[in-house]
């Protein structure tokens, strides 16, 4: 199957199509880059894209501490 692709800042965005509702989505997409160093606490920097960007699915769930009791 053919997957839904856009271009997009000059990489192109490869997503998926949900079956049977034929809705394209991107997922997964990083809108900023990690803020961690001298990026935390400030203004989010963009991702550049680059090449063919995967958006077939979702990245890793942020890691959660265990809930108090």
């Amino acid at each position: 199957a053919e997957h839904p692709s856009v271009e997009l800042d000059g990489a192109t965005v490869r997503g998926a199509t949900a079956i049977p509702a034929r809705v394209d989505s991107f997922l997964g997409m990083r809108f900023a880059q990690a803020p961690s160093g001298p990026l935390r606490f400030g203004a989010p920097v963009p991702v550049a894209l680059e090449g063919v960007v995967d958006a077939t699915a979702f990245g890793p769930a942020a890691p959660q501490l265990p809930a108090a009791e």
